[in-house]
């Protein structure tokens, strides 16, 4: 039930804390705080895993996620610019969505950084 505030002030805390090698804590999350965007690349990933047929074709019937990563990436890397076009459209939305959003939270919450 921290407020905002509470939360900023505990991370910088935490920070100086991990900075004099006091403490391995990591930051507090705000869970009203709007999610962070998905980059071209995860949309991307995103979209393989909810088509099977794309699955397939990608990751040839691998099961082990870290082969699969590794397939992704370089079907990543082959695709020409067009192909990965409505990736970068969307991440690029996306990115703007976030962070009008943030600029709502921030102002609503007085955390102006």
């Amino acid at each position: 039930k921290l407020t905002p505030e509470d939360i900023r002030q505990e991370n910088l805390y935490r920070s100086a804390q991990r900075k004099a090698g006091k403490s391995r804590k990591g930051n507090l999350k705000d869970p009203n705080a709007p999610k962070k965007p998905l980059s071209a690349y995860f949309l991307f990933l995103r979209a393989i895993r909810a088509d099977p047929n794309m699955t397939q074709a990608v990751f040839e019937g691998e099961q082990e996620t870290t082969k699969q990563s590794v397939l992704a990436a370089a079907k990543w890397r082959s695709l020409s610019e067009n192909e990965k076009q409505p990736y970068l459209d969307r991440a690029e939305a996306d990115k703007a969505r976030y962070e009008r959003l943030r600029r709502e939270y921030e102002s609503s919450n007085g955390l102006e950084s």
